[in-house]
């Protein structure tokens, strides 16, 4: 999981939406962490690891080369060592980052369809039944408002149908 995300929950004050998902344990790397600078956020990720609600994991050697041409393609060292360890992993990206060589890469890496957003993880929470879909909506609207993401609502027909991560 890139930092965008994250901080995302973090700023909303919801990081149990990404600790108590029945459908994924979400992963982060070193470098990730690294990027959390805020001091109350990183005490409250920290504290999650240690809890073990969110595992640290850095990508192995064999990513290397993965790691390095996310670099060079323009990426900052979380969402290259994210990208490193689920390219070598087959776990899920989880990443809202939107810039052209971010897609590239992820391309080439044969990760496009294993990318997953704070959207998607809230839609997950919804249909887990963690979530109600306005109170889901609220923290959309939180995030579009006071922190200028552009995210839109999820709709109701959305909430039937599979976890984005059921397909692989």
């Amino acid at each position: 999981m890139d930092a965008c995300i994250l901080i995302n929950y973090l700023r909303l004050g919801r990081l149990d939406i990404l600790e108590e998902s029945a459908s994924l344990l979400p992963v982060v790397t070193r470098s990730v962490l690294d990027e959390i600078t805020d001091k109350s956020q990183r005490e409250e990720l920290e504290g999650s690891i240690a809890a073990g609600h969110i595992e640290l994991i850095d990508p192995d050697p064999s990513a290397l080369d993965i790691f390095i041409a996310a670099i060079e393609s323009g990426l900052g060292r979380g969402e290259a060592s994210c990208t490193a360890l689920c390219a070598t992993t087959g776990m899920l990206l989880g990443c809202d980052e939107k810039v052209r060589c971010f897609r590239r890469l992820t391309e080439a890496a044969g990760l496009s369809d294993r990318i997953v957003t704070t959207r998607d993880m809230v839609l997950m929470a919804i249909r887990e039944g963690r979530l109600g879909i306005d109170d889901a909506n609220v923290l959309l609207g939180d995030l579009r408002i006071r922190f200028r993401f552009n995210v839109p609502d999820i709709l109701q027909s959305e909430i039937q149908g599979s976890l984005p991560i059921e397909s692989g």
